[in-house]
Parts: C-alpha cells; sequence; structure tokens
C-alpha cells in the first residue's frame, strides 16, 4: 500500500465501524439466549417435566426453521457486497426479494404448522402426557413464523442505515413482550403451553413490525428501503448457496451434540449430561462475543470485497483479530476464575456435579480466543465466495471436535471432553494453516496470505495509495501526496490538475460542514485500467453532496459551487452511507 511521507494511513474508521456494529450483534445473541432461559425456567416452574419435555421435542422443528438463516446471511453478503459497489438499487431489491419472501412462505409454514399441529406432535415422539401439551404449544408458536424469519435480516440491514437504536428497541420489545405475556399466561390465564408459543410468536411480530415500519420511509441517509415491485425471486438459489454454510454449521452441531453426550454417558453417566447441559446454556451467553464478531466482520467485509479494497480488508482483519482476542480472552479468563459462583447457579454445593462444572469451566472457556480467529477468517472466505472450502470447515469443524472429544473422552476421561472444544477449534485454524501454507508455497503469517485474496483481486501495492486526514491543515499534503503517485501512473498534467481540484474540494468541504477533531477522513486512491478511483470516507455528519447540485440561492450565488465543479469534472460521482459513515467515489 503506498503512504506518502507526512500523510499516513490508519484503522481508525475501520476500528469505528467495527465497535459500531459489535453491541448490536452481540446484544441480538444475548436477547435470545435471556429468552429462553426465561421461558424454560418459567415452563419448569409451572408446568412441570412434562411442560419441559413438550418443549424440548419441538426443538427439532425449531432447529429446521433455523435454516433460513441461508437466506439472510446470503442477502447480507450480497447486499453489502453491491453495496460496496455503490448499487443500492440492487441492495434494494435482494432486501425487498427477501422480506417477501419471508412472509409469504412464513405465513405458508405456520399455516401448515397449525393445520397439522396434531400429527406433527406424533411424529415428533410425544407421549400420551406430552401430546395435548406440544399441539398447544405448537398452534401459539406458529402465529410468529413470518417474523421469525424476517428478525436476523432487518437487524442486519438496519445496522446498514445506521438505525442500530431501533435493532435495540425491537429487541427490547421482544424481551419485554415475552416476559410479560408467559407471566401472565402462566398466573393469569393459564392457558398452559399454548399462552408459552403465543408469548414467543406475538413478541417476535412485535419486534420485526418495530423494525420493518423504518424501511418503508425514504431518507437520503438511508441505503436500504423496501421497493414494491422490485424484486429478483430467480437469486434466490445463489443466495441460499452463500449462505449454505450455516446449514452445514447445523448440521455438524446437531451429529457432535450426539457423540458428546453419548462420550459423556460413557465416561461418567448423567452427572455428566446434567454439566453438559449447564455448559450449552452459558456457550449461549460466552459464544455471543466471538458470534458478534464474526457477524460484524462478515458485514464489513463484504463492503470491501465488493469495492475491491484488499487494503482496508487487511486493515480490518488486523482490527478484528485484535478487539476479538482482547474481548474473547478476557471473558475466558472471568469465566475461569469466577467459575466458583457461575457453577452455583446451577447446582448446589453438596451435588456431585458442582466440582465437575467447576472443572468444566476450568477448561471448555479456553474455546473462546481459538474461536474467534476460526471465525473471522471463515467468515472473510465466506466473502470471497469460496463455497466448497467454507462448507467443509462449517461441517468438518463440529465434526472435528466430535473426534476429538472421542479420542481424549477415551484418553483422560471427563476432563478431555471438556476440552474437545478448544483443541477441536485450534485443530481446525491448524488444518487452515496448512491449506494457506500450501497455497502460498511457504509457511507465512502474513495477513495477505492467510486472507487468501485471488490474484485478480484488487491491485498492486504500488498501484493503491492510502491517506487518514484529521483536519483541513493537511490539505496541502495531501495533494503533494496526490501528486507523486499519480506522477509514477505516468499521470498527464491535465488528469493531475482534476484529480487533485476534486481531493482538495471535498476535503476542504468536508471541513466546513463542522469537522469535529473527534472526526476523521480516509481517501483511498486506486490506479486501475488507466483510471483513478477515489473513495472519501468520513465521520462527519450525513451529508450527500450530489443532493446539493440542482440547489441554486440567488443571495449566494457561489454556494455549493466546489461540489458542482467536482461533480463536472469526475467522469462518475456517487455516493452512499454506510454505518452512519459517509462514503463518497469519484472516478476520473
Amino acid at each position: 500500500m503506498a503512504v506518502s511521507r507526512g500523510i499516513k494511513a490508519d484503522e481508525t474508521i475501520v476500528r469505528r465501524a467495527f465497535i459500531k456494529l459489535v453491541p448490536v450483534q452481540f446484544f441480538s445473541i444475548l436477547v435470545s439466549g435471556i429468552n429462553g432461559m426465561i421461558d424454560s425456567t418459567i415452563v419448569a416452574q409451572y408446568m412441570g417435566p412434562d411442560g419441559m419435555a413438550a418443549v424440548g421435542l419441538f426443538a427439532p422443528v425449531a432447529s429446521i426453521m433455523g435454516l433460513m438463516n441461508i437466506f439472510v446471511v446470503g442477502a447480507q453478503i450480497k447486499g453489502c457486497e453491491d453495496m460496496g459497489r455503490g448499487d443500492k438499487a440492487k441492495v434494494r431489491s435482494t432486501f425487498s426479494t427477501i422480506v417477501v419472501f419471508f412472509m409469504v412462505f412464513g405465513l405458508i409454514v405456520g399455516g401448515l404448522l397449525e393445520a397439522f399441529a396434531s400429527p406433527l406432535a406424533h411424529a415428533l415422539g410425544s407421549s400420551e402426557y406430552t401430546h395435548h401439551m406440544l399441539v398447544a404449544y405448537i398452534r401459539g408458536y406458529s402465529v410468529g413464523i413470518p417474523a421469525m424469519f424476517l428478525l436476523g435480516l432487518l437487524m442486519c440491514f438496519l445496522q446498514i442505515n445506521d438505525r442500530a437504536k431501533l435493532s435495540y428497541a425491537g429487541l427490547m420489545v421482544m424481551m419485554g413482550v415475552n416476559i410479560g405475556l408467559d407471566l401472565a399466561s402462566a398466573l393469569v390465564f393459564d392457558n398452559g403451553l399454548f399462552g408459552m408459543g403465543l408469548a414467543t410468536g406475538l413478541s417476535c411480530l412485535l419486534s420485526a413490525l418495530v423494525m420493518l415500519v423504518d424501511f418503508f420511509f425514504e431518507g437520503e441517509e438511508k441505503a436500504v428501503t423496501f421497493k414494491w415491485g422490485n424484486f429478483c425471486f430467480n437469486e434466490l438459489g445463489e443466495l441460499a448457496l452463500m449462505g449454505l454454510p450455516s446449514a452445514m454449521f447445523t448440521i455438524g452441531v446437531t451429529v457432535k451434540a450426539y457423540v458428546v453426550n453419548r462420550m459423556l454417558i460413557t465416561t461418567i453417566g448423567d452427572d455428566g449430561l446434567s454439566v453438559m447441559s449447564a455448559e450449552n446454556t452459558l456457550l449461549t451467553f460466552l459464544s455471543a462475543v466471538p458470534q458478534a464478531v464474526a457477524n460484524s466482520t462478515l458485514l464489513m467485509a463484504g463492503i470491501y470485497y465488493g469495492q475491491e479494497d484488499g487494503a482496508s480488508l487487511k486493515k480490518l482483519f488486523r482490527t478484528t483479530m485484535r478487539l476479538g482476542l482482547i474481548m474473547s480472552g478476557a471473558l475466558m479468563l472471568l469465566t475461569m476464575v469466577f467459575r466458583q459462583p457461575v457453577s452455583l447457579i446451577f447446582f448446589d454445593r453438596a451435588d456431585p456435579e458442582f466440582i465437575l462444572c467447576q472443572r468444566m469451566l476450568l477448561m471448555m472457556p479456553a474455546f473462546l480466543p481459538v474461536n474467534v480467529i476460526y471465525n473471522v477468517l471463515l467468515k472473510i472466505y465466506q466473502t470471497e465466495g469460496r463455497a466448497a472450502y467454507v462448507n467443509a470447515f462449517a461441517l468438518g469443524e463440529n465434526l472435528l471436535i466430535a473426534l476429538t472429544s472421542v479420542v481424549l473422552g477415551y484418553a483422560f476421561g471427563v476432563d478431555g471432553i471438556w476440552l474437545c472444544l478448544p483443541v477441536g477449534e485450534a485443530l481446525a485454524i491448524a488444518i487452515i494453516g496448512v491449506t494457506v501454507f500450501i497455497s502460498a508455497k511457504r509457511v507465512t503469517f502474513r495477513p495477505s496470505d492467510w486472507l487468501r485474496l485471488d490474484e485478480s483481486f484488487g491491485l498492486a501495492e504500488e498501484d493503491e495509495l492510502s491517506m487518514s486526514v484529521t483536519g483541513p491543515e493537511q490539505i496541502s499534503a495531501v495533494s503533494e501526496s496526490v501528486g507523486k503517485f499519480c506522477r509514477t501512473k505516468g499521470c498527464d498534467a491535465r488528469a493531475l490538475y482534476r484529480l487533485e481540484l476534486c481531493i482538495e474540494e471535498l476535503v476542504r468541504n468536508i471541513a466546513e460542514r463542522g469537522m469535529k477533531s473527534s472526526d476523521h477522513i480516509d481517501i483511498n486512491i486506486i490506479y486501475k485500467d488507466g483510471r483513478f478511483t477515489t473513495r472519501i470516507w468520513d465521520t462527519c455528519k450525513l451529508f450527500d453532496p450530489k443532493s446539493q447540485l440542482d440547489q441554486f440561492d440567488s443571495e449566494d450565488p457561489c454556494a455549493n459551487i466546489g461540489i458542482k465543479m467536482v461533480a463536472k469534472i469526475a467522469d462518475e460521482m456517487t455516493y452512499i452511507s454506510q454505518f452512519g459513515f459517509n462514503i463518497l467515489t469519484i472516478v476520473i
């Protein structure tokens, strides 16, 4: 990456974008875990073992419906790549298509569950004691199926629109309504599992409504809105293939759970299964950190990949690895240090499982930092379109953990099973490393080699100039850097003058809008096929300069003259807002 003396590129904007995205991702996973825990507690308290069994029998159906996430992930990858290319029309088309598909398909699935609740309950293995309870739960739950499909999609695209507060509001509505209706069902209406299922369905419906409404209103700052008729149903297959790793992961998790449970029964018996139940509950919360880091990486990587911005992809890789390892490492140490009070949440001191749970908490959390590395790599590879590679690891990782539990279980007993997560994850990273070394034909730890970008992607370092600017006083230094870079490309004097003038005017315009000391501007110039493409990211107030082109002020005829001049000089000029940042692209 070419950088001139005095003006250097840094990771400030990448880091800020990442820090904005992670909390929403983390909170959404956390809310899901809290809802599940509260539901289980209320069912166990007021409906007894039969109620717990009935809800447990429904788990395979919930897992199957979770496979719809392949379309969410596919839409996320494609939407972000199209956004990176500046094609908002395609992004809106993809979003609108999935919204309609989820609503129609969700209504069909909900109707089928309602109509065939009793035969489904028999197929799931209900007994004479649990059958009517499971049927009631299915009929209440089915009300919210369309919303359940939609929620992940809405939260993703709200972040692209920098509407994170709506995601928080929707999630709080979900949690509040679910808890309130659960308690009302148990204490007031006494309508059993029908009320519990209905609470889940209605809470999802209201949450989705809070988030969805915003997409029907236009706004200059919005990158994504719903457009009726702007559909691309022929691309559903492509989107499903992009998101297929999530389905492969679900299959792998199912196999892993079965194998690990069998090993626990073999090595220690039911006490081990009780502790594993506690581990699974804790994993809902602990894994929220690596999942949030990975999902945020997927969003940002899609943008940079669409822009063919290899430099920013490397910045993202370094940033997510560094911050992700710090967060996951801290969580790992806290869990290990406070293993005794955490164990008391699940077991009494007199229980034999109490000591066993502490042993588990001393070993299992070691998977957290390793899982961050593994998931960040896989999300970036998924963005790059390495479908077969990612699918193999999405399934293979869990099979490897299952195999590790067998080997370590027979070698070290139950302690070996608690270690299967960190050891299995480490082995998966080692296998990825081997493929990287083979591809690079050497042992290497350079980010560019581990990102495994195709030779056709991006540019050679000498064809790219990156700068970070913190104030208007650096404009002259920016011009000097641009001049040096362009002259090395054989740029003629006229083209150089046009490019320098455009960048000076745009940086000055950003500063004049009220640039604060905390604001930041990233300038990235690439030379490709005889043309210079300049992309400017800034953290200032959202502002689309193209909206000023047709405005005229009789009292100030020179108003916006700089922007108008840039639009006239540039061959192309596009603007998008992304994660609350301005991104302006000009081509000369």
